[in-house]
């Protein structure tokens, strides 16, 4: 990791960008704000940012007419916390939303009994402007937030909320739709796309889902979900066979499609360097898929003839480990999962 992490919070950059662009009405009168978060999506896995593979031109393109900023560090490994940091520009300890099981805050004065959290939010400020604040959103971790009776994510700021459940893309002619309606007004909106997240690739269409396997491979992740079920067993590069209730031992099961895999299971197995190309590759279909989308949303913006008075702002939360450090998936602040993107 570096030594020093410059964090970009970009709140009073968009509200900057609005004030000056506003005073030219030629330029900018009252500007749309489009901000597009990719769950999970890690910096160095873009063209823009240095990936060899060529798996996001459209968003590389995006980066190469607009503001590109290199070193973006997420205020956290956890979707709710950094989200919350990007919409109040407050660090964690500040706005308190400090985990999924922090929803709420306690009152002191109420002899610790739970009250509602209402944190000022972009979406709060812009819709006292008028705008039309809506989320099309397929990440369930901010979805899920909807739910909680304290609003810990300040829900009531949006107009609308459409959530797409199993982390598919949120729906094409919906957001296209919605932003054709809008196209007189001003708006918000909050595009939420989970999909590069854990299972990897199990939303992306069959043809371009093993696109970038290894060539033949047949090892023992190839008909198993790459989700949190399968990561949390690895470790130091191996996977273990832990019992349902996490003990650290053998109980005569193995993972589904590695009955007949020609490697000792007594413990699990050392994942290879195939196996590991299989998961990045599985992770990159994802990544492609998600680009080819937002793409085309920012093509309708176009379109719509809206891209002279619309700021395009694209994030992502956090990233996510692939194997550099022993394991996979997002439990620390190593740069695999807090160096992201940030477009404008």
């Amino acid at each position: 990791m570096r030594i020093r992490a410059v964090v970009i919070l970009f709140f009073a950059t968009i509200f900057t960008l609005i004030i000056l662009n506003s005073q030219n009405h030629d330029i900018c009168n009252n500007c749309n704000v489009v901000l597009i978060s990719i769950d999970s999506l890690r910096a160095d896995h873009l063209g823009t940012y240095g990936y060899s593979r060529n798996i996001t031109p459209n968003i590389d393109d995006f980066a190469n007419s607009g503001i590109k900023f290199t070193n973006y560090i997420s205020q956290s490994y956890l979707t709710p916390i950094s989200e919350m940091s990007v919409h109040t520009s407050l660090y964690p300890h500040v706005h308190g939303l400090l985990g999924f099981a922090n929803e709420v805050l306690p009152d002191n004065e109420t002899g610790g009994n739970y009250t509602v959290s209402s944190p000022t939010t972009i979406a709060s400020v812009l819709r006292i402007y008028g705008y039309n604040t809506t989320i099309f959103s397929s990440s369930v971790e901010i979805s899920r937030l909807k739910l909680v009776a304290a609003d810990p994510f300040n829900m009531k700021a949006f107009n609308t909320f459409k959530f797409t459940k199993n982390r598919n893309l949120p729906d094409f002619n919906n957001v296209t739709n919605w932003i054709g309606l809008n196209k007189n007004n001003k708006f918000f909106l909050y595009l939420l796309i989970g999909t590069v997240h854990e299972p990897f690739a199990d939303n992306v269409p069959s043809q371009l889902k093993s696109e970038f396997d290894p060539k033949n491979y047949s090892g023992p992740l190839k008909n198993v979900s790459l989700d949190y079920p399968l990561f949390e067993r690895i470790y130091n590069g191996t996977y273990y066979n832990l019992s349902s209730d996490n003990m650290p031992a053998y109980n005569g099961t193995v993972m589904p499609g590695i009955e007949q895999y020609d490697r000792p299971i007594d413990y699990g197995f050392n994942l290879t360097t195939e196996d590991k190309a299989f998961v990045t590759g599985r992770y990159d279909a994802g990544v492609s898929y998600v680009d080819s989308y937002v793409g085309a949303v920012i093509r309708q913006i176009h379109n719509l003839g809206l891209d002279k008075n619309t700021i395009i702002i694209v994030q992502a939360e956090h990233g996510e480990d692939l194997g550099e450090h022993g394991y996979y998936w997002h439990y620390d602040i190593y740069d695999t999962q807090t160096h992201t993107p940030l477009l404008i």
